[in-house]
């Protein structure tokens, strides 16, 4: 079983999300934005959203973590 997902830090803004990997109907017309399913966590500098992201990432993360939206 595929868990098709992967973990998103936003270098912007330090927050960690989980993301789906699969395109989403309609993906070019609503944005890529809507790839995040659920906010994991904020880092206070990048260092800390790695940390946080590869935590959760021992977990279930099938494509591993990216800083930078996309979809398969």
């Amino acid at each position: 079983m595929s868990a098709d997902n992967y973990i998103y830090i936003d270098k912007k803004t330090f927050e960690v999300w989980s993301c789906v990997a699969s395109e989403l109907e309609g993906t070019e017309e609503i944005g890529l934005e809507n790839q995040k399913s659920s906010l994991i966590g904020k880092g206070k500098n990048l260092e800390e959203a790695i940390k946080i992201a590869e935590q959760v990432n021992n977990y279930l993360v099938e494509y591993g973590i990216h800083f930078k939206l996309w979809c398969k």
